[in-house]
């Protein structure tokens, strides 16, 4: 994940000068080696599902190959046989020491993922707090897709503004999903999507969806025309399920059903998320420091917390 930031900025349609492409910024013949798809409708090197599925095996490839995972990063940016011609250069197998044979950009790489990784783990002793994007952009989900997609439909369909779903699926550059028998991936604003995949498809075509609140009010307004097996239900978490036992026996049943307890309330101070809000403010709220509330809730990354997360203020 820190390497996409180096490689993009995470920006899924970024494009260098020499043709990369995408949040990996894989260059065309790669990204075909690693089975994305790229023609004048589609690339999926901005897929951000599929290029990343790719990136990893590829990075796992190159380390196979080198065995450590500086060398697997270098070679990442300037091509393996540069990082293996440097090898026998210097007659050595670590970076720091054979990267003056590496071409500059490359020099830096590295240096650049370690830095990016301090930042994005230890950004809170630096008083820095991430910003939290527009509740569309944050709250997302994506499915396959095997007939044709247009996103004017969509658009119309969902009550979801065109330039948000393209946005979305920087991958299409068409406006629509072509039909695929090997599927594409649509992706929307959560709650939309499971609207979407309801009318349209299956549950279990699902390729990435981040279980949050949004789940929770979509299955509690929905529960009586959802059909979805218990399998299905087994991986949204039991937590996320609000019910009330005399109104909804149904929904009761559905959780009871599932191999996993519900966390009981035990009596801690805490605090839920709302929009808006960021982990500096919050702890400012309660007389706590970024470090203490970090501390308390476990929270090591950027990644770990997000709108509608209950929080511990007190134990």
């Amino acid at each position: 994940k820190y390497l996409a930031v180096v490689e993009s900025s995470l920006k899924p349609s970024a494009r260098s000068y020499v043709g990369a492409t995408g949040l990996w910024q894989f260059m065309k013949s790669t990204g075909k080696m690693y089975g994305l798809k790229i023609n004048s409708t589609v690339d999926e090197r901005k897929d951000v599902i599929k290029s990343t599925h790719s990136a990893v095996q590829y990075l796992k490839d190159l380390y196979e190959r080198f065995g450590d995972w500086t060398l697997a990063m270098a070679a990442y940016n300037c091509g393996p046989g540069k990082v293996s011609r440097a090898i026998r250069k210097s007659g050595s197998k670590d970076f720091w020491v054979l990267k003056k044979y590496l071409p500059k950009e490359t020099r830096r790489y590295v240096p650049k993922f370690i830095a990016m990784q301090y930042l994005m783990s230890y950004y809170h002793m630096h008083d820095i707090a991430p910003k939290i994007p527009e509740k569309d952009f944050r709250f997302i989900a994506s499915t396959k897709v095997f007939k044709k997609v247009s996103f004017h439909d969509l658009s119309k369909s969902l009550d979801v503004n065109l330039s948000t779903i393209k946005k979305l699926n920087p991958a299409f550059s068409k406006n629509y999903i072509p039909a695929s028998k090997d599927a594409f991936h649509l992706t929307l604003p959560e709650q939309k999507l499971f609207t979407f995949v309801n009318d349209n498809g299956s549950f279990s075509d699902i390729v990435y969806s981040r279980n949050s609140v949004v789940i929770k009010k979509f299955i509690n307004s929905h529960i009586d025309r959802i059909e979805m097996s218990l399998q299905q239900l087994r991986d949204i978490k039991p937590s996320l399920l609000e019910f009330d036992e005399k109104k909804n026996d149904r929904r009761k049943q559905i959780i009871e059903a599932l191999p996993l307890q519900v966390a009981s309330n035990n009596q801690r101070k805490t605090h839920m998320i709302q929009e808006g809000q960021n982990l500096k403010d919050i702890a400012e709220m309660y007389n706590l420091t970024l470090a203490q509330l970090l501390k308390l809730n476990d929270i090591t990354g950027l990644g770990d917390v997000e709108y509608g997360d209950t929080l511990i203020i007190e134990e």
